[in-house]
């Protein structure tokens, strides 16, 4: 039900208008539809009698031959006639009808289908018309039919009849004598005499007759095995014509629909526009509408005085609300994106630090557990930098810090460096590809800059490619003005809604858990800046299911004099390992996408004496469960890629009901756990991950009490 009273005033004129309008359209329609019906009728009618008319005259054209097959072939003189053929006979009895009745060709035609007499008119050659053995046969059976047969681009007309003596009228008390054959060639003459009488056009196809401009009817030949030969079809005006009264029809409907465009622009003039000011100025403090109203009719330009005397206060009022919800909507989501980035290193750094408390640990493992705490208090210490870099270029307190490098040497480190972290379990290669010139001397730029921005490229191209090759370029053009970079993957590619806001700062933070790529969204923010500052320029290429290239270029100036280069220090690995008496045979599914993690998990439950298999997302995580019976607990991370732990457990529960899940994410806030509660995990374990906090969930999920065969943490 419409409720008008939720319409504006113009909404309730146009209305108006337009309910009258459709009124008139109706009444429009209606009147259409009688006389397309009418034309439509007439038009059938007249078809109906074109075709009556045309295949009268056909019958009419037809009749005096089967007149005189008929009157021919019950005759005791013809039957006569084929016990003796005589060609005398034949011409004194048969012959003379040829003239009186249009025949082209009459010939009596023995049991066995030889051809006894004939008589044929002039130009007429019945050799160029063979009649095969079988129509004879055919005629025998069935006595009498009409047939025809095409000779070059006439249709010749062949009635053929057995005969039989005078008593026999029906044909079917005696045996046939012979037969006899009457040809007539359907020429333009015969055609001429029908299209006269019919006032009928001969055409070879029918043509386009979607306006009912003539009546149509298709005349077709057939053999005597029933295939069509030949057609023709008669066209005649149909003068059916309701163009007239369509044009008229028309020009009203046209001149009804410009009244109704005039009334709605008047109304839009008068009132829609005034409003919509109004509307305007309301919702965005528009002083250019404000000034337009000024200008509009006295009752107007009143609303837009008052507008004006209560502008100062709403403006001071709408700026601190902007203000104030910006501030809280940027801060939710930047602190929880924040809060998972930095609890997800952190997991890795406390976990490895509690194994390396264990005395039975080799040198090599504790090399590798160290390594990946310095990596992961990289990224931590990358986090907080990327935060105060930030907050830097916001307030312009970046300045490029030039220095003479060699960029070759830069290029090196940079690869190695990031070449470690690619996983070796990860079919992705990582490739540098020198320049055809070789850049040979120090150039001088910001090298510190420029290292961050390659290592934000390149980390999220190898993030972002599951298989292939990652290939970085670098090279100066030809002008020698600028030295470029490119970091092109075969990675899943970027759509094109993507690109256009890829490079705006916090855009991976969403208040969700089904994001598949970490970090602040900062790093291609900050690598734009970055470049702008240096004088230079960014851009991406991309195609899904492609590819991603990223490339920047930035002033080129060579340091013809220096020849030092930086070098990196090198980084170094530790690992430690933990004992635990076995438990009894337990087997838990480790759903986490994060390989350090996992790492830790793994290392964790195996020094306990659980046996644990990994699902690196949420979609892997509830297939293993539907195939694996044997899965004891399940330790779900609750942001994966493709399906976040949530809905893994969603589906998981519909076909395991009863199999425990602990939450084990990097959300460690309140409202966090109550949240993994009231989803039904059975407990909440947060990032950074504490061995003791692990065994203890375990524990719980597992068994009501402790058992004493699974050793507590000291």
């Amino acid at each position: 039900m419409i409720n008008f009273k939720t319409f504006t005033t113009f909404q309730k004129i146009a209305s108006l208008i337009v309910t009258a309008g459709l009124i008139i359209l109706l009444l429009f329609a209606g009147l259409f539809y009688f006389l397309y019906s009418s034309k439509k009728e007439n038009f059938s009618a007249g078809q109906k009698g074109f075709n009556n008319e045309i295949s009268s005259l056909l019958t009419l054209k037809s009749e005096p031959l089967v007149n005189t097959i008929t009157d021919l072939t019950y005759w005791d003189v013809f039957v006569a006639y084929f016990n003796s053929p005589n060609q005398s006979d034949f011409y004194e009895n048969i012959g003379s009808t040829i003239n009186p009745y249009d025949i082209d060709f009459i010939g009596a035609y023995s049991l066995d289908g030889t051809l006894l007499n004939s008589i044929s008119s002039e130009g007429f050659d019945i050799n160029l018309i063979p009649l095969p053995a079988q129509l004879f046969q055919k005629l025998y059976n069935k006595r009498g039919f009409v047939f025809y047969e095409k000779l070059g681009n006439n249709v010749i007309e062949i009635y053929a009849a057995t005969v039989h003596p005078t008593s026999d009228f029906m044909k079917s008390k005696t045996n046939p004598s012979g037969f006899l054959v009457l040809m007539r060639v359907l020429d333009s003459h015969y055609y001429d005499n029908i299209s006269s009488i019919s006032s009928a056009s001969l055409k070879s196809d029918i043509p386009d007759n979607t306006d009912d401009a003539f009546f149509s009817e298709l005349v077709q030949y057939k053999n005597f095995n029933n295939e069509v030969i030949d057609e023709v079809i008669f066209v005649r005006p149909s003068y059916v014509d309701y163009g007239n009264a369509f044009t008229l029809l028309y020009g009203l409907l046209f001149v009804f629909l410009l009244n109704v465009a005039i009334y709605l622009f008047i109304a839009t003039r008068w009132v829609k526009i005034p409003l919509k000011l109004i509307r305007d100025i309301l919702k965005n403090h528009n002083q250019e509408a404000l000034q337009k109203l000024e200008n509009s009719s006295i009752d107007f330009k009143e609303i837009a005085v008052l507008f004006k005397k209560a502008e100062k206060r709403e403006v001071d009022l709408e700026e601190a609300k902007i203000k104030a919800e910006e501030s809280d909507k940027l801060k939710s989501s930047f602190l929880a994106n924040l809060s998972h980035e930095i609890r997800t290193p952190m997991n890795a750094i406390l976990g490895f630090s509690e194994l390396l408390e264990q005395d039975k640990i080799s040198k090599k493992e504790k090399k590798e557990y160290l390594r990946i705490m310095k990596q992961s208090g990289s990224n931590l210490i990358s986090i907080i930098d990327d935060l105060i870099e930030m907050s830097k270029i916001d307030v312009n307190q970046i300045t490029p810090n030039k220095v003479s490098f060699r960029i070759d040497t830069t290029m090196a480190e940079i690869i190695q460096s990031l070449q470690v972290t690619i996983p070796k379990t990860k079919p992705v290669r990582l490739n540098l590809i020198l320049p055809r010139n070789p850049i040979d001397k120090n150039i001088i730029a910001d090298d510190v800059k420029i290292r961050q921005i390659l290592t934000n490229l390149i980390s999220n191209a190898l993030k972002f490619t599951e298989e292939g090759c990652v290939s970085v370029t670098y090279g100066i053009n030809e002008q020698a003005t600028k030295i470029y970079f490119s970091v092109k993957d075969t990675g899943r590619g970027i759509s094109l809604a993507e690109q256009d806001v890829i490079f705006e700062r916090f855009r991976q933070v969403e208040n969700n858990y089904t994001s598949e790529s970490g970090g602040l969204g900062l790093g291609l923010a900050i690598s734009r800046a970055y470049v702008e500052i240096m004088g230079g320029s960014i851009k991406i290429e991309s195609q899904l299911g492609v590819g991603t290239t990223f490339s920047f270029s930035i002033p080129f100036t060579q340091d013809l004099n220096a020849q030092e280069a930086y070098d990196t220090p090198d980084t170094y690995n530790s690992s430690p390992s933990l004992d635990f008496v076995d438990p009894s045979q337990k087997l838990i599914l480790v759903a986490e996408d994060d390989n350090i993690n996992f790492m830790l998990i793994k290392k964790l439950l195996t020094d306990m004496g659980f046996k644990s298999i990994r699902a690196v997302n949420g979609i892997e995580a509830v297939e293993i469960c539907k195939t694996n019976s044997e899965i004891d607990l399940v330790i779900m991370d609750i942001k994966m890629p493709f399906k976040d732990g949530f809905e893994a457990r969603r589906e998981i529960i519909s076909f395991a009901p009863d199999l425990p899940m602990l939450a084990h994410t990097a959300f460690a806030a309140q409202e966090d756990r109550i949240r993994t509660k009231e989803a039904g995990f059975v407990g909440h374990i947060a990032k950074p991950l504490k061995k003791d906090i692990l065994l203890t969930k375990i524990q719980q999920a597992l068994y009501k009490n402790s058992p004493p065969h699974i050793k507590q943490y000291d």
